[in-house]
């Protein structure tokens, strides 16, 4: 009797080497210490002063970790006396930069002239917090899922106290990469090119080539979104499309392609058909797909990215043909 293979987890971000989502001390020591490190790079970025870790802040937000992955949720603590940020992943291959890169990015969300708490930016704001000094983290994973949860001291998101502890993010020294020049312009689509071929190549898919006819209408929708400061695909569109946002402008080819291919968590391979929440990675994937085209449009602390592809994917009724799993 012929047996089907069990399908892999998918992983969130690659690693080279070894089990990294088994619940092991040395693991979880390696994931913590890259969380600190994530945590205060970025907040070097915004000139705020680096993290020291507290060992009873790390075991607070362990309890915590494990108490929603026995329970199956996703919330905050009741009443919490420190600060507090939480991530869940599909996935149990996460290292531990992915949660503080996504707190980070909500940044999109928050405004530094208004200087107040916004709901959808309350991670990044008590990530950067300026007045927090310590911090501790835990990891619990489950299945095919990850819990981090990462506590501080002193808590941040404090009620008119936004204005001196959220600061903009420092201009970096090495040159203003997020400029839009023809010379940025054309790294970016490189590194836009080359990471969509390398993820396709995981999935046994041909390479893409660029064509200047897709880049050209790529570039004028990202324009678009830019110039009238929205997020939406383009009405009726004759090629495939995938679109991106980030909050700073400081932003590589190489993030919206990882971003879109993350969405593998949420599509299934057994079933074959469109999912909404995935159809960038079915999109970047797409087997039949032989062209692409990228536009990339910057405007103050945010970067819009669009890309189109030739013939378009997401075809209902070809997905099990289209969207291959990835090869072992």
């Amino acid at each position: 009797m012929a047996h089907k293979r069990p399908q892999q987890i998918p992983k969130t971000h690659e690693r080279a080497v070894g089990p990294r989502g088994v619940d092991t001390k040395a693991n979880n020591e390696l994931f913590l210490k890259e969380v600190l490190n994530a945590s205060n790079k970025f907040r070097a970025m915004h000139g705020c002063p680096a993290l020291t870790v507290n060992p009873e802040l790390n075991k607070l937000a362990q309890e915590w970790a494990n108490h929603l992955r026995d329970n199956n949720i996703m919330q905050h603590r009741p009443n919490p006396k420190y600060g507090e940020n939480i991530f869940l992943s599909g996935g149990m291959d996460v290292a531990g930069d992915l949660p503080v890169e996504m707190w980070y990015r909500e940044m999109s969300s928050y405004d530094f002239n208004k200087a107040e708490f916004v709901a959808k930016s309350g991670h990044f704001t008590q990530l950067i917090w300026k007045a927090s000094k310590e911090m501790g983290a835990g990891v619990a994973r489950k299945a095919d899922k990850t819990w981090v949860v990462c506590n501080y001291n002193p808590a941040g998101n404090i009620v008119g106290n936004f204005k001196d502890n959220v600061p903009r993010k420092i201009e970096q020294a090495a040159g203003p990469r997020g400029a839009d020049t023809n010379a940025n312009n054309e790294v970016f689509l490189k590194d836009v090119l080359n990471t969509t071929n390398k993820l396709r190549a995981m999935h046994g898919c041909p390479a893409l080539t660029v064509n200047a006819e897709l880049n050209k209408l790529a570039q004028e929708w990202a324009n678009h979104l830019r110039d009238k400061n929205i997020m939406q695909h383009r009405p009726n569109p004759k090629y495939g499309e995938n679109i991106f946002l980030s909050g700073g402008m400081d932003v590589e080819g190489e993030l919206p392609v990882n971003m879109w291919y993350r969405e593998i968590n949420s599509y299934n391979f057994d079933k074959a058909e469109f999912v909404p929440t995935a159809g960038h990675f079915t999109q970047l994937i797409w087997k039949a797909s032989k062209e692409v085209g990228t536009g990339v449009a910057r405007r103050d602390d945010r970067t819009w990215v669009v890309c189109n592809y030739n013939p378009p994917g997401n075809v209902g009724g070809l997905f099990k043909d289209n969207v291959p799993q990835k090869k072992l």
